[in-house]
C-alpha cells in the first residue's frame, strides 16, 4: 500500500462536513470518503453514491461494515493504492468503536469539525429536512424555506450536541492525540479549505475551491417562520450571539 497519510473528519451535522470532503477529492493526492458509516437503510442514496465511488459491493449492508470495521477500512484502503492520502468522516454520533478506534492510532491524522452557533444547526437541519435539500451545488435553485422553531426539541438537540462534543474531547486529551481543531465559521472563510490542506500537506500544492454553495446567508433568524418566539428564547437563556453567524477574517 502506497498511502502516506491517513486522516479522518470528526464531524456532527451542519458543519460544512460535505462540502470539506468533496473539495478535498478534487485533489489529485486526496481521497476523502464521505460517511462510511451512515445507515445507509434511512439515507440510502447516500450509500450508493459511495459503491459508485469504489466501496466494495459486499460491503453494502450497514451490518457488513459493522461486524469488523476496521478490517472494512483497511479493505477500502487497499482499493486506493495509488493515492497519498486517504481519509473518511464519521459523524460523531455514528460508530463508537471506530471513534475510539482512530483516536488510539498516531498515524491517523484528525480534522476535529465543530460549529459553535447550535441554534444555526437547528435551523440548518431542519431547512434542510423539510425541503428535501441537503446540499446545495454551485449553480443550483435553492428551495427558500422558513421553520418552525420549537423549544423542547432545540432543547434536546442542545445537550445531545453539547454532550456528545464534550466526550469527543476527552477522548482526544485522554490519548493525547494532537488533532486540528477547525470551527465551522474558520471553515466558511477564504482561507478555511488551505488551513486543511495545510495540516494535511498533500504534494503537489494546489488551491481548491468549494464544491458546495453556502445555502444560507449569515442571519440565523431569517430561518425560522416563528422568529420572535426564537428571540424570546435567546434572550431568556443569554444566547443572543446565536443571532448572526459572521465567518472568520483571513
Amino acid at each position: 500500500m502506497t498511502i502516506k497519510k491517513k486522516f479522518i473528519v470528526l464531524a456532527s451535522a451542519r458543519t460544512g462536513s460535505t462540502m470539506l470532503c468533496r473539495t478535498l477529492n478534487e485533489h489529485p493526492s486526496i481521497t476523502c470518503y464521505g460517511e462510511l458509516f451512515i445507515n445507509n437503510e434511512e439515507v440510502p442514496w447516500m450509500l450508493d453514491k459511495t459503491i459508485q465511488r469504489g466501496l466494495p459491493s459486499l460491503y453494502a449492508s450497514k451490518d457488513a461494515r459493522e461486524k469488523d470495521p476496521v478490517r472494512f477500512i483497511n479493505d477500502v484502503m487497499t482499493y486506493h493504492q495509488e493515492t497519498d492520502i486517504f481519509g473518511f468522516k464519521l459523524m460523531i454520533s455514528q460508530n463508537e468503536s471506530v471513534l475510539r478506534w482512530v483516536i488510539s492510532q498516531p498515524d491517523w491524522q484528525i480534522i476535529n469539525l465543530y460549529r459553535s452557533n447550535l441554534l444555526s444547526v437547528y435551523g440548518a437541519t431542519k431547512v434542510a429536512r423539510a425541503s428535501r435539500q441537503s446540499h446545495v451545488e454551485i449553480g443550483e435553485r435553492v428551495n427558500q424555506i422558513k421553520v418552525h422553531f420549537d423549544a423542547t426539541e432545540f432543547n434536546n438537540l442542545l445537550q445531545f450536541n453539547q454532550t456528545r462534543r464534550r466526550q469527543v474531547d476527552q477522548m482526544l486529551v485522554e490519548k493525547q492525540h494532537n488533532y486540528f481543531p477547525l470551527d465551522y465559521l474558520a471553515l466558511s472563510s477564504e482561507s478555511g479549505i488551505d488551513q486543511v490542506l495545510n495540516y494535511l500537506d498533500p504534494t503537489p500544492k494546489k488551491e481548491l475551491t468549494p464544491q458546495l454553495a453556502k445555502r444560507h446567508d449569515w442571519n440565523v433568524l431569517d430561518r425560522f417562520a416563528n422568529p420572535e418566539v426564537v428571540e424570546k428564547y435567546l434572550i431568556q437563556h443569554n444566547l443572543c450571539e446565536w443571532l448572526v453567524e459572521q465567518p472568520f477574517k483571513n
